[in-house]
C-alpha cells in the first residue's frame, strides 16, 4: 500500500502523456493530476528524454487545435453531451473551445515544468540501457521496427534517480499496449525485464492513463473512492405483494405499505425490493433523482405514459390503463415525487424523466405556510390547532408538534409529544420511536428557555430519562428494522452529509480549474441536501436546530452558490437559482457566510427563475417584511410567553432573505416591490434594529442598486436620517457610498433636514464624525442650505475638538477652507511624526511609508503651498522615498524605484508627478526598456486620462 507520507513518484511515458493532452480527448483525468502535484503528494519523473518529446508532442497538439477550425463537427462529437448540434454551436463557443484546449495543454506542460524532478542523462546507464538492447531485454523485445531507446530511457533513468533517492515504490503509467507488458494476453502486468533492472523499487503499473490516475486518487483520497454511492439493494425486510394485480397496482400497494410504516422512505430503501427490483441482489450506482429498475414490464410504463394534471397520453403505441390504473398511476408517481424521485433508469441505462404535471400544489398546509415564510399563516394554523391536538388521528398531532418545534415553542411541543407517548391512541412502531427520538432532543431545547417555569423543568427531566436505544430495540420487533436504525443511528443526516462534502468538494475543484466536461455532482449537492430535509420534514422529525445540521446546510449553501460559476462548458454549472433553492437558503443558511463567500469570489448576479408553484421569493419576503410589524404586535404575548426567542429566528429570516435577493439577478419590478416593502418596514419599525438586518439592507441596496429609482433612494435616506435607530456613521456610509456608485446626489426635504439636524447633533461635544463618511456625504447633497449646516458643524466640531485627520479630510472635501490657525495645529502634527522617526515598521513594502507625511504632503499640493522645509530637511530618515517625494525635479533617478508611483496615487500627486519634466522622460525611457504593465497603467492615468471623479 503506498502511504502519501512523503510525495508519491510517478513515471509517465511518452503515450501517457500523449493521451493527457490529446485535443481529441478531452482527458478529466489531468485536473486530478493538477491537483496532486500542486498539492505536492505527487512528483513527476522527468527525464532528458521525455522532455525532447514533450517538446515536439505539445507543439503537435497546439497546431492540431488552431487547425481545429475546419473540423468543427469533429469538435462537436468530441464534446457531445455539452453542445449537442453543430449548428448550435457559435463562434464564441468554438474560441471557447479552442481555448479551453490549449489551456490543457498549457496545464500539463506547467505540471512538467513546475512539479517534476528533471533527470539529466549520464553515461554509465546508457552503456547499460545498450546493453540491454543488445540482449532484446524489454522494452525492446517486441519483434517491430520501432527502436525503443526512448521508452527505455525514461523508464530506467527514472528507476535509477527513485533507487538512489531512498525511495522504493513508484507509480508507472504508460499507453503503450505492449512495449513494457509481459504479453499480449497479459497487458496489465509489467514485464519480468523492467522489474529486474532496478530490483530494489516496486513498480505499480498501469497500461491505461484513466486507471493509473485513478489508483493514485484511491491511495490518495480514499474517502473519495469508498464509493458510498454504491448501494446494494435487497437489505430492506420484503413485502408481499399480490403479483396477480397488474404491474401498476402492485406498485401502489407496495408503496402504501411503505407509507404506512413510514410516510417518507429513503429512496435507495424505498426501491429496495419487488415490484422495483426483481433481482433482490443487484447493486445500482447511485444516480441523483433517480429510479433504478430492473423490472422491464414497469420500466416501459412508467416512460410510455404523459400525466398532465387530469389528462393522461400513451406514448409509442402503449395500450391504454384502465381508469382505476391509470388513477393508480397518478398516485404512484405523486409518491414518487414526494421521495425526490423525477426520473427511471432501466439498469444501467441512461435515465428518462416522468411526464408528470401534478395537480396544483395546496399552498395552505402548514408545511407550505413555513417553507414560503408565511409565518401569519403558520402562526395562525397553529393557533386553531390548540382545539384539536387531541383528535385521534397521531400523525396530525405529529404535525402539530412538529410545527410548535419549528416556531421554537418547545414547551408545547413537549406536552404534545407526552400525550402521544402516554395516551390510548395506536401509534405505529416508527412513529412511537420517531415520537422519543424528538423527545430526547427536546432536553436540549428545553434547556435555553428562561429558568422559572417547573413545568419545563419537569419536561426537561423526562426527556433526558429517556432511554432511546431501549425504544428502539422494542421498536425493531414489530417493524422493519432498517428503517428505524436509519433514524436512531442518524443516518438521514451522516449519509447524506458524506455526500454533500464530496459533491462541495469537487465543485469548488472544478470552480478553481474551470475545467469541462460532464459531472453530476451539482446535482447530488441538491439532491442530498433536500433528501435531508424532506425526510425530517414528512416524517416530524427534530433535528435542524442543531450543530450537526448546520455543516450540513453549510455545504449546501457553498456549493450552490459556487455552482453557478463554474466552467458553462461544464454540466456541473447550475444555470440558475429558482425559489426552491431561495427559500431553504432562507431557512437553514446563514447570511453571513453567504456575504463572505460572495465577496470572497465576487459571486454575484446570479440567475434567477420563479418556481410558479408558489409565490416568488422577493414577494414572499416582501409581504414578510409590510406585515412583520403586525405579526409582532399581534403575537407579541405568544412571543414572550411561548418562544421568547423566535424573534430572533424572525429576524435572522429576514436578514437571509436579503442577502439571498442580493445576489440574485431579480426583475427590476421584484427588486422594487421588496425595496418599497423594505421602506415601510424602515417607517413603522419601532424596535431596536439588529445589527444584522441593517447589515442585510446595505448589502441588498448595494447589490440592486441599478433596479432603484432616485425617488427610492431619496425616500431612504429620508428614513435613515428621520430612524435614530439607523442614523449612524455606518449605515449612512454605507447608504452614501452606493449613492456615489450609481451617480445620485441627496435632495432633502423638511423632514429629512431635521433627521440631518439630529444626526450632528448626537455626536457630543467631545466626539466627533467619521471625517472620510462626513465628507462624502457632504459631496453628494446637493447645494442648498444643508450643506451649508455640515460646513457649521464641521467648524465647530474642529474648535471644539480640532484633529489632523478631520481637518484634513474635511479641507479636501471644500467643507471647510484652510485656516491659519488651523495650519499650525495640523502642522504640529507633522513635526512630531518627524521628530519621532520613522520607527520599527512591518516591511510589507519594499520602502518605508506614513500615512500622516503622505496625507500632509496631498494636502499642500491640494493648496498650492510648499512642503514645510522640516520635512525635506528629514526626509532622509524616512528614506529615499521621501526625499524623491520633496524634490522630485532634483532627485538622482538612478536610485528610484518604480513602485514609488503607485503608491498614495491621489490626484494632487498626479498633478505633481504631471508638472516633472524629469519624471516624465524617466518614465518614457523605462518603457522602452521592457513591457511593463503596471508603468503602463501609470503614464495612462497621469498623463492621458482626466482626473475628474478621482481623489
Amino acid at each position: 500500500m503506498v502511504t502519501p507520507a512523503m510525495p508519491i513518484f510517478l513515471i509517465l511515458d511518452n503515450n501517457a502523456l500523449k493521451a493527457l493532452a490529446n485535443p481529441d480527448f478531452l482527458n478529466p483525468k489531468l485536473d486530478l493530476l493538477a491537483e496532486v502535484t500542486t498539492l505536492g503528494m505527487v512528483c513527476v519523473a522527468y527525464p532528458e528524454a521525455l522532455q525532447e518529446e514533450w517538446v515536439r508532442h505539445k507543439e503537435n497538439h497546439l497546431t492540431a487545435i488552431r487547425k481545429m477550425e475546419r473540423e468543427k463537427a469533429k469538435v462537436v462529437r468530441l464534446f457531445e453531451g455539452i453542445v449537442a448540434r453543430e449548428n448550435t454551436l457559435s463562434d464564441q463557443e468554438f474560441e471557447e473551445i479552442k481555448r479551453r484546449l490549449q489551456g490543457r495543454v498549457q496545464l500539463l506542460d506547467e505540471i512538467l515544468e513546475k512539479y517534476s524532478v528533471k533527470i539529466n542523462r549520464y553515461n554509465d546507464l546508457d552503456s547499460r540501457i545498450l546493453d540491454w538492447r543488445r540482449k532484446k531485454k524489454a522494452p525492446f523485445h517486441q519483434e517491430n521496427h520501432k527502436d525503443h531507446f526512448n521508452d527505455a530511457e525514461i523508464l530506467y533513468y527514472s528507476l535509477d534517480h527513485i533507487r538512489q533517492s531512498n525511495q522504493t515504490q513508484v507509480l508507472f503509467i504508460s499507453n503503450d499496449q505492449g512495449a513494457y507488458s509481459k504479453s499480449q494476453q497479459e497487458k496489465q502486468t509489467i514485464h519480468p525485464d523492467c522489474l529486474a533492472f532496478c530490483p530494489e523499487v516496486t513498480i505499480f503499473f498501469f497500461n491505461d492513463v484513466s486507471a493509473g490516475i485513478d489508483q493514485l486518487e484511491a491511495w490518495l483520497f480514499p474517502e473519495r473512492t469508498r464509493q458510498p454511492e454504491i448501494e446494494r439493494l435487497g437489505k430492506s425486510t420484503p413485502v408481499n405483494v399480490d403479483r396477480s394485480l397488474s404491474i401498476i397496482q402492485q406498485v401502489l400497494a407496495y408503496l402504501q405499505h411503505q407509507q404506512g410504516i413510514c410516510v417518507m422512505w429513503p429512496p435507495h430503501l424505498l426501491m429496495a425490493q419487488y415490484p422495483f427490483l426483481t433481482d433482490a441482489s443487484y447493486a445500482s450506482l447511485h444516480r441523483p433523482y433517480t429510479l433504478i429498475t430492473d423490472n422491464q414490464e414497469l420500466y416501459d410504463l412508467l416512460i410510455q405514459v404523459r400525466i398532465d394534471e387530469d389528462e393522461v397520453t400513451y406514448l409509442n403505441g402503449h395500450p391504454p390503463l384502465s381508469r382505476e390504473d391509470e388513477e393508480a398511476l397518478r398516485q404512484v408517481f405523486s409518491i414518487l415525487f414526494s421521495h425526490l424521485l423525477f426520473r427511471v433508469a432501466f439498469k444501467l441505462q441512461e435515465s428518462i424523466a416522468f411526464q408528470f404535471i401534478a395537480r396544483f400544489a395546496d399552498n395552505t398546509t402548514p408545511f407550505r405556510y413555513f417553507h414560503t415564510l408565511n409565518l401569519p399563516g403558520l402562526l395562525q394554523f397553529l393557533r386553531e390547532s390548540r382545539s384539536f391536538e387531541g383528535e385521534p388521528d397521531p400523525q396530525n398531532m405529529m404535525a402539530i408538534a412538529y410545527y410548535y418545534y419549528k416556531t421554537q415553542q418547545y414547551k408545547s411541543a413537549a406536552l404534545l409529544l407526552l400525550k402521544l407517548r402516554e395516551g390510548s391512541l395506536q401509534l405505529s412502531p416508527v412513529q412511537r420511536y420517531i415520537v422519543h427520538f424528538n423527545l430526547s432532543l427536546l432536553q436540549h431545547l428545553l434547556a435555553r428557555i428562561p429558568p422559572g417555569d417547573p413545568e419545563v423543568d419537569r419536561l426537561e427531566q423526562i426527556c433526558r430519562n429517556i432511554d432511546l436505544g431501549g425504544v428502539k430495540d422494542v421498536c425493531c420487533k414489530s417493524a422493519p428494522t432498517e428503517i428505524i436504525e436509519y433514524i436512531h443511528y442518524r443516518k438521514f443526516h451522516y449519509e447524506p452529509l458524506l455526500k454533500v462534502s464530496g459533491a462541495l468538494e469537487d465543485i469548488r475543484r472544478l470552480y478553481d480549474q474551470q475545467s469541462w466536461g460532464n459531472s453530476t455532482v451539482t446535482e447530488m449537492l441538491i439532491e442530498q441536501f433536500f433528501l435531508v430535509t424532506t425526510f425530517l420534514s414528512e416524517n416530524y422529525i427534530f433535528f435542524d436546530e442543531f450543530g450537526e445540521f448546520e455543516i450540513l446546510a453549510r455545504g449546501f449553501a457553498q456549493g450552490l452558490i459556487t455552482a453557478p460559476f463554474c466552467n458553462a462548458l461544464h454540466t456541473a454549472r447550475l444555470p440558475q437559482w429558482n425559489d426552491t433553492f431561495c427559500y431553504e437558503l432562507i431557512l437553514y443558511g446563514n447570511g453571513d457566510d453567504l456575504r463572505r463567500w460572495a465577496n470572497k469570489h465576487q459571486f454575484f448576479n446570479i440567475p434567477y427563475i420563479p418556481n410558479g408553484d408558489r409565490p416568488p421569493v422577493y414577494e414572499a419576503l416582501a409581504h414578510l417584511f409590510d406585515g412583520y410589524e403586525r405579526l409582532y404586535s399581534g403575537y407579541y404575548e405568544f412571543f414572550e410567553r411561548e418562544a421568547p426567542f423566535f424573534s430572533q429566528q424572525v429576524d435572522r429570516w429576514l436578514y437571509n432573505g436579503l442577502v439571498v435577493c442580493a445576489l440574485c439577478q431579480l426583475p427590476a419590478d421584484g427588486a422594487s416591490l421588496l425595496f418599497n416593502a423594505l421602506l415601510n418596514f424602515l417607517s413603522n419599525q419601532t424596535h431596536s434594529f439588529l445589527y444584522q438586518i441593517k447589515t442585510g439592507i446595505a448589502f441588498f441596496v448595494w447589490n440592486q442598486r441599478q433596479n432603484l429609482s432616485i425617488d427610492q433612494y431619496h425616500a431612504l435616506f429620508g428614513i435613515i436620517l428621520d430612524n435614530p435607530n439607523l442614523r449612524d456613521d455606518s449605515t449612512l456610509s454605507s447608504f452614501v457610498y452606493t449613492m456615489q456608485r450609481v451617480n445620485i446626489s441627496i435632495k432633502l426635504s423638511q423632514k429629512t433636514s431635521a433627521g440631518m439636524r439630529a444626526l450632528l447633533e448626537q455626536h457630543p461635544n467631545k466626539s466627533t464624525p467619521e471625517w472620510e463618511n462626513f465628507c462624502d456625504l457632504y459631496e453628494r447633497l446637493e447645494i442648498g442650505p444643508e450643506k451649508d449646516l455640515l460646513s457649521d458643524f464641521a467648524r465647530e466640531i474642529l474648535k471644539l475638538s480640532f484633529t489632523p485627520d478631520g481637518y484634513y479630510h474635511a479641507c479636501l472635501a471644500r467643507i471647510v477652507e484652510p485656516a491659519e490657525s488651523y495650519d499650525r495645529q495640523y502642522k504640529a502634527r507633522l513635526l512630531t511624526v518627524l521628530e519621532a522617526g520613522p520607527g520599527v515598521y512591518m516591511a510589507v513594502k519594499s520602502f518605508y511609508t506614513n500615512s500622516t507625511i503622505n496625507q500632509y504632503i496631498n494636502f499642500c499640493w491640494c493648496f498650492d503651498l510648499n512642503l514645510p522645509k522640516e520635512l525635506i530637511e528629514k526626509a532622509p530618515m524616512f528614506g529615499l522615498y521621501y526625499v524623491w517625494l520633496t524634490d522630485i525635479d532634483h532627485f538622482d533617478y538612478r536610485q528610484f524605484d518604480l513602485e514609488w508611483l503607485n503608491y498614495y496615487f491621489s490626484k494632487f500627486y498626479k498633478k505633481r508627478y504631471r508638472r516633472s519634466a524629469i519624471l516624465r522622460d524617466y518614465v518614457l525611457l523605462k518603457m522602452q526598456e521592457r513591457r511593463n504593465p503596471a508603468l503602463e497603467r501609470f503614464v495612462a492615468a497621469t498623463y492621458t486620462l482626466s482626473d475628474l471623479g478621482e481623489g
